[in-house]
């Protein structure tokens, strides 16, 4: 089985960070998930809609000038390329549609207020179906610039 876990900052950023596992057995994704997601509760959804929630932040992180982090170059080929294959889901990013960006008060670099971390993995090869879990995150440190 395959797996990635990408984390996007759906107020900015975008697509912040990803990772990927493969060639792993059912009970090594049952440690994955749960050592990736330890404390947070998930919530399985389908495939379009992740995909829209993942292309959608980025998107919407470009029109701030924002770039996803390089390990989406590696990570990309995990998911379905972005084409008119995928239905179209509409989701709302930014605060109020504009772009929201928080520092946290060690001003250490720009952080999220929230967003979400996606895992989606794959019980095949080739196949196309998988199951995808959502949990949001807060980072409760932050303040509004």
């Amino acid at each position: 089985m395959t797996a990635g876990v990408f984390l996007i900052d759906s107020f900015c950023l975008g697509l912040k960070d990803s990772t990927f596992r493969f060639n792993m057995d059912p009970q090594e994704l049952d440690n994955f998930i749960n050592d990736s997601f330890r404390g947070v509760t998930m919530k399985e959804t389908d495939y379009v809609t992740v995909h829209n929630l993942i292309y959608g932040a980025i998107e919407f992180a470009e029109e701030a000038g924002c770039s996803p982090d390089k390990s989406f170059n590696i990570t990309r080929y995990i998911l379905s390329p972005d084409t008119e294959d995928i239905p179209l889901v509409q989701f709302d990013f930014g605060k109020d549609g504009k772009h929201l960006l928080i520092a946290n008060s060690r001003n250490d670099g720009p952080k999220s207020s929230g967003g979400s971390a996606i895992c989606w993995y794959s019980t095949g090869r080739t196949s196309p179906k998988g199951y995808v879990a959502t949990a949001h995150l807060q980072d409760c440190s932050c303040t509004v610039l």
